[in-house]
């Protein structure tokens, strides 16, 4: 549903006749078409109506309503305008006056409000992933309305407290049937978690297919040739055990370019983009661990000590 600037003076009519016509009974709503036709969607009714953006002629409108009518009479449905004989200044009198004002205030605000609050639902939902909550947003968004029509009219008059729970009823009434159905967000929750879980696999298929990754296998194969070394490290320097079933992954990152490995980041969350980092810090860590095994490995078979590579590199300095 539009905003009601983006209608034309003849639609705009029509939706103030429509809020006469149904009263605060009948919960009815509209929308744009593509073609900048009028779609009216009434509560009770299985077809919309639709009106062009200019009438065609001077009894366009008329014409409108009359179509309405005949709808609303075959399917039995009557707005309530049954008004109960009440003497002028009388209390009843004030109090059902200031119930209508207050209502017709109410329905004039949602209408023009309501594709907004639709799409702050829509955001709540996505954010939260579940529709738990929506009620009780809606029965907020009741009362402030309210409040706030209440405040508007200017003749004031105290309500009971079951003519405001019947004010209550006949917003969120309209309120419900004007916003998009509970069925709505939980199939819009089902086809974005489908597709996430989508998109995910596609990258991880792209990513295969499209950088074949070389294992440590292959790197242990290539360093098997070197003269093979059986004595253990005399430094306390532990050995680190290299999981031959892990592909290696610097030469996937290495053969991508900068843009390529920015958007493989971007896919990761937060908790496992911190993960991530804390395995780069772990392996860099074994991989010096691994380093200075193999330099302590190569000084021990080699017979030299600590104190003659102190001494060789200070005298190459």
């Amino acid at each position: 549903m539009n905003k009601l600037r983006s209608y034309s003076k003849y639609q705009k009519n029509i939706i103030k006749s429509l809020g006469k016509e149904l009263g605060s009974t009948i919960p009815f709503k509209f929308e744009k078409t593509k073609n900048n036709h009028l779609k009216v969607l009434i509560d009770g009714l299985d077809r919309p109506f639709y009106t062009a953006c200019t009438p065609s002629d001077r009894k366009s409108g008329i014409n409108f309503i009359g179509d309405v009518r005949s709808a609303l009479k075959m399917q039995n449905i009557s707005p309530d305008v049954t008004v109960r004989p009440v003497k002028l200044n009388t209390v009843q009198h004030l109090q059902k006056s200031f119930f209508d004002k207050v209502i017709d205030s109410c329905l004039r605000n949602l209408r023009s409000t309501t594709s907004t609050i639709a799409k702050r639902e829509k955001k709540v939902v996505l954010e939260n992933g579940h529709t738990n909550d929506l009620k009780r947003g809606r029965n907020k968004i009741a009362e402030m309305v309210i409040k706030r029509a209440k405040s508007q009219v200017k003749q004031k008059c105290y309500l009971p407290h079951s003519e405001n729970l019947s004010l209550n009823a006949q917003v969120l009434q309209h309120l419900d049937y004007m916003l998009p159905p509970l069925a709505y967000y939980a199939e819009l929750l089902k086809e974005t978690n489908f597709a996430s879980n989508k998109d995910d696999s596609v990258i991880e298929q792209t990513i295969e297919q499209k950088l074949p990754l070389t294992s440590v296998d292959t790197l242990n194969s290539k360093l098997s040739t070197k003269p093979n070394i059986e004595s253990k490290p005399t430094h306390n320097i532990r050995n680190i055990k290299v999981n031959t079933k892990i592909k290696n992954p610097s030469v996937t990152l290495a053969s991508l370019d900068n843009e390529d490995q920015i958007d493989a980041f971007m896919s990761l969350d937060r908790i496992t983009a911190l993960q991530f980092i804390d395995n780069i810090k772990i392996a860099m860590n074994n991989n010096r661990q691994k380093d200075l095994n193999e330099i302590s490995l190569l000084m021990e078979n080699k017979g030299l000590t600590l104190e003659m590579l102190a001494d060789y590199i200070e005298e190459a300095a």
